[in-house]
């Protein structure tokens, strides 16, 4: 089973001494607070988010000329990323 980053990043900095530890910690919750905000996405979140999934479908569509196989690797992560 895999831990969670998050709470690896607490564990771990448990073991350590020094600066690295507040900063593992301050890392962990970071990433809480980004959590937290991707579950509940405000209409800006969205749109952007809409935003960027145009813009990499154009840049696939245009790498599609110079590097087929990378264009359809591309494609393939988009859209796997949406089914999950």
């Amino acid at each position: 089973m895999m831990m969670d980053i998050a709470s690896w990043l607490r564990e771990y900095a448990s073991e350590l001494t020094g600066y690295a530890p507040q900063l593992m910690v301050e890392a962990a919750d970071e990433i809480e607070r980004i959590r937290s905000r991707l579950e509940k996405p405000t209409e800006e979140m969205l749109k952007a988010g809409r935003a960027a999934n145009r813009l990499v479908a154009g840049n696939a569509l245009g790498l599609a000329c110079i590097a087929p196989d990378a264009a359809w690797r591309v494609m393939a992560d988009m859209i796997l990323s949406r089914s999950e």
